[in-house]
């Protein structure tokens, strides 16, 4: 067996590991995000982009991310850019 086909399936095996997991949680995870960060992120969102009522109605998105209907790449869209403000908030607050 070659070294290439034995790490194929090595990642397969390690995805599905994963994928099983994720299923496991997901009554806590969205898109394999925490729930907790999901929010956390979602409000960072709304705090810090310009105009973002304009683009999403903040009381329909979080109930339609509560409610499990969101739209997948409007949600990891919306936390890769509370992301970015992640650190920032962190700092922010311990220097308070």
């Amino acid at each position: 067996m070659s070294l290439c086909l034995l790490t194929c399936l090595i990642l397969e095996q390690l995805s599905q590991v994963a994928s099983s997991k994720l299923m496991a949680q997901s009554e806590h995870a969205y898109l394999g995000i925490s729930q907790d960060l999901t929010y956390t992120l979602a409000e960072l969102y709304f705090e810090t982009a310009y105009n973002a009522s304009l683009l999403l109605h903040k009381a329909s998105f979080l109930a339609s991310l509560a409610a499990g209907t969101a739209c997948p790449h409007v949600v990891l869209s919306v936390c890769a850019w509370g992301a970015k403000y992640v650190c920032t908030n962190t700092f922010r607050s311990l220097e308070d």
